[in-house]
């Protein structure tokens, strides 16, 4: 789940251990799935070390399974027999979660109940709203388009797998939605069949896969017909294949990918999908019920205390191409990546051990750091992603379950970088433990001037995928290369770590109507030099570490030199 070379201390953290809201919902299933035991999320990410989350499934461990426990000196693990994942996402959920929610919960289902042929019609939830009016503001129609292809070996039953598909499609009605706002209000409906199916293709090269996905980045989804997927299965000989899947980010979240292929492969296999799945448009109507009788009051005074008033919009970086902002009407973007270093990364392992910190809380300090320094400013807000999905029943659902929270900051030059990352650290679980509220109804209540030339509260954002297991098979077929296109943001900066075990990345993405390409690439070497610096050493303050490398500037005197 973590990819840890070894067992963790009892007293270590999960945040120490690398894990971001994600990982946590994963953890969650897993004491779900083997000890029919609920952790909380936030329990997890509120600082609960290894041995209080074992203390705390203790106690909660129903009284059934008691005697089975063995009493042992070390803990030991279970075997996974659940289905492959693909190892890029930010999470997995490696359990039937539908099964122990509706265990847990004590709600009466029948395995395979699927409503087939009802249809019903409702208000979009606030984040489908979101991209509904933002996509009638641009100009591409692909701006919101997510992207995976991954290769597998081994034999396919091509008709089977369309089957498959097809269960699926009748177990989430997500995935038999249209959008329309004909009758003035902007409205979901679920339909009785699927506007897509699964299709097959033979190809003959790699570079038909590169098409492929060059295709989906391009495809224009009619969402009013219910368009919202163009999944293929491309196979280049009987034993090697690749599952292209393509989808519009205004129905699905990256965790209901993973939740999208663990019933496609359960279902792929003959295996029990269980008791009927909790409906996104259920969930969209209940959110906003709870909001609307008054039951995320206390989320809304913490981020109203947190916004007494709005955060200056981030101004332009000094080497901006342009000196003032123009409206937008286009999200494409320059995108530099970059790897950390062995000796850097291994720096910041350390770091994060010493301070009782994850790698994300360090990456968040660098960033605002940057952010701060470069542009000189000391009130900035950043925003970053929650998989928001607190309620048992949600764990294996499919839709836009994620939400935006936005880290207001104050920055502190004379403060030491150890300092900061801790401050950070409790922001961040301060935010998470308030982040049931949707971020467009906090937008509604803060009423910050709307504009198209930035986006609203936060232009910066970041985006951190932890270590994650690299699961055995998928359609009993070996996992091989993968490929992922997030889409296109309205951020002006966009910071994103994938933080393999093997080869971590950092990549930046800068909008291309306010920076050039090496405009971007010059932020990013700023990013790695206070990486190197504040992972070597900790207790620097914020304004003593340099923004440029001293390697680079020599390079770049000698290149204007000609």
């Amino acid at each position: 789940m973590l990819q840890l070379s070894a067992l963790p201390s009892m007293d270590a953290s999960a945040e120490e251990l690398g894990t971001d809201s994600l990982v946590a919902v994963e953890i969650r299933s897993w004491f779900l799935d083997e000890l029919m035991v609920d952790v909380p999320v936030l329990k997890i990410l509120g600082g609960a070390t290894v041995a209080g989350m074992v203390d705390l499934a203790i106690e909660k461990l129903p009284m059934e399974l008691i005697p089975m426990v063995q009493r042992s000196s070390a803990p030991t693990s279970s075997s996974d027999s659940e289905p492959t994942l693909p190892s890029n996402a930010s999470s997995t959920s490696k359990s039937s979660s539908e099964d122990m929610a509706e265990d847990v919960l004590s709600t009466p289902s029948t395995e395979m109940s699927f409503n087939l042929g009802d249809t019903r019609k409702e208000l979009m939830s606030y984040g489908q709203s979101r991209f509904w009016i933002l996509g009638a503001m641009l100009e591409d129609p692909t701006a919101f388009n997510i992207v995976f292809v991954i290769q597998l070996t081994g034999e396919i039953d091509g008709e089977k797998l369309s089957w498959a598909f097809r269960q699926v499609t009748y177990r989430h009605s997500a995935l038999r939605t249209r959008f329309d706002d004909s009758d003035e209000e902007p409205l979901q409906e679920i339909l009785a069949e699927p506007a897509f199916q699964l299709k097959q293709r033979k190809i003959s090269s790699r570079e038909d896969v590169s098409k492929e996905f060059a295709r989906l980045k391009a495809r224009e989804y009619d969402l009013v017909n219910g368009e919202l997927m163009d999944i293929s299965l491309l196979s280049q000989s009987s034993s090697q294949h690749f599952l292209a899947i393509g989808y519009h980010h205004i129905n699905l979240d990256s965790m209901s990918l993973q939740n999208l292929l663990r019933d496609l492969d359960k279902a792929y296999r003959g295996v029990s999908l269980g008791p009927k799945a909790l409906q996104y448009i259920d969930h969209s109507t209940r959110q906003r019920r709870a909001f609307n009788k008054g039951q995320m009051n206390k989320e809304l005074a913490y981020w109203k205390k947190e916004f007494p008033d709005l955060p200056p919009v981030l101004p332009l970086l000094p080497y901006s191409k342009v000196r003032a902002r123009q409206s937008r009407t286009s999200y494409a973007h320059n995108r530099v990546d970059v790897k950390i270093p062995a000796s850097v990364a291994k720096s910041i392992k350390a770091a994060c051990t010493k301070y009782r910190i994850s790698p994300f809380h360090f990456h968040m300090a660098t960033f605002k750091t940057l952010l701060a320094r470069v542009l000189e400013i000391d009130d900035l807000c950043i925003g970053m992603t929650d998989a928001n999905r607190t309620d048992l029943d949600e764990l294996g659902s499919i839709g836009l379950y994620l939400n935006m929270l936005p880290l207001r900051f104050r920055q502190l030059g004379s403060q030491l970088f150890a300092e900061s990352v801790k401050e950070t650290q409790s922001k961040v679980r301060n935010s998470l433990a308030n982040s049931r509220l949707p971020f467009d109804v906090l937008i509604e209540q803060l009423k910050p001037e709307r504009s198209m030339k930035y986006s609203p509260i936060f232009q910066a954002f970041i985006d951190y995928k932890p270590p994650i297991d690299n699961k055995p098979d998928l359609f009993k077929c070996a996992l091989g290369d993968e490929e992922y296109d997030v889409g296109q943001t309205a951020y002006d900066i966009v910071l994103s770590i994938v933080d393999d075990t093997k080869d971590p990345i950092v990549s930046f993405q800068l909008q291309s109507s306010l920076y050039s390409q090496e405009e971007s690439e010059t932020l990013t070497r700023s990013y790695m030099w206070l990486l190197q610096q504040f992972s070597a050493n900790p207790d620097s303050s914020l304004d003593s570490v340099s923004l440029h490398n001293p390697i680079d500037m020599e390079e770049a005197i000698q290149k204007s030199r000609g």
